[in-house]
């Protein structure tokens, strides 16, 4: 059956008539779904969120790399587990932050400043990559790439000006996993990790997977990008010696929850 199946569809390469293209009912974020309801297409508050993180961007970004502002669906998925980290007990941190687009997108989505007994820790140099922490693959690949393309700006006041509505947001600038040393919350319940390279997020996984509370989710940006094949396996390797798993995404993200 299978392969009768397979005889009666069209070649990759073969371009469907028009009758027969499909309506695609999201392109964005480096994929595109037809057939499917776009899970925030209803969600006022999610999209005013993003609005509200993504807007003030678009000057500083559009000259760079302007895609990066089309990730409605990454910054549904870390809405979504900061929704379910406030069932559990535990802070937020973020180890990658720049400007903070998915990080404020979710503070502004559950109101953070109205859960005063949590905290939002905000990790990163906020220079860019240091080049100390890069692999040989990721100095000569996309490591020195997002410094000289994406990273070329000290952005900490911009992003202490975005955090300023949050009082319980916290920003620590340094190299990670250094700062995490020096001041790091006891009890986390969401962990997005975001550094573009394999030494510091695995550093932070580590450092955090301990004070992960179960139930807990690890939110892996680059995960599934092609050129970041080197954190992939490494989260891989992670994810089986604790005995869990990472899902991949569409959006290129991992997903690991502790059980």
């Amino acid at each position: 059956m299978c392969s009768d199946l397979a005889e009666n569809l069209p070649s990759p390469t073969e371009t469907p008539p028009p009758s027969r293209m499909p309506k695609f009912t999201h392109v964005a974020d480096r994929f595109a779904i037809w057939g499917l309801n776009v899970p925030y297409a209803r969600d006022e508050a999610f999209k005013a969120a993003f609005r509200a993180s993504a807007v003030p961007l678009i000057p500083l970004i559009q000259h760079k790399t302007p895609e990066v502002l089309r990730i409605e669906w990454k910054a549904y998925v870390c809405c979504w587990a900061a929704r379910q980290a406030l069932l559990i007990e535990g802070d937020f941190v973020e180890c990658g932050v720049n400007y903070g687009l998915l990080s404020r997108t979710m503070a502004a989505y559950i109101d953070l400043a109205s859960h005063q007994d949590r905290t939002l820790w905000l990790y990163d140099t906020f220079q860019g990559i240091p080049t100390e922490q890069m692999s040989a693959r990721e100095a000569k690949g996309l490591g020195t790439w997002h410094n000289r393309n994406n990273y070329t700006d000290d952005v900490l006041p911009i992003a202490r000006h975005r955090f300023a509505p949050f009082p319980n947001a916290r920003l620590v600038p340094g190299m990670v996993p250094d700062t995490l040393h020096e001041s790091a919350p006891a009890r986390v319940a969401w962990l997005h990790i975001d550094m573009n390279i394999t030494l510091p997020e695995i550093a932070a996984a580590e450092f955090f997977w301990d004070r992960l509370s179960p139930g807990g989710v690890i939110i892996l940006d680059d995960y599934a990008y092609a050129g970041h094949e080197e954190q992939m396996l490494a989260f891989q390797d992670f994810a089986a010696a604790r005995g869990a798993l990472v899902l991949p995404l569409p959006t290129g993200q991992g997903l690991i929850v502790k059980v």
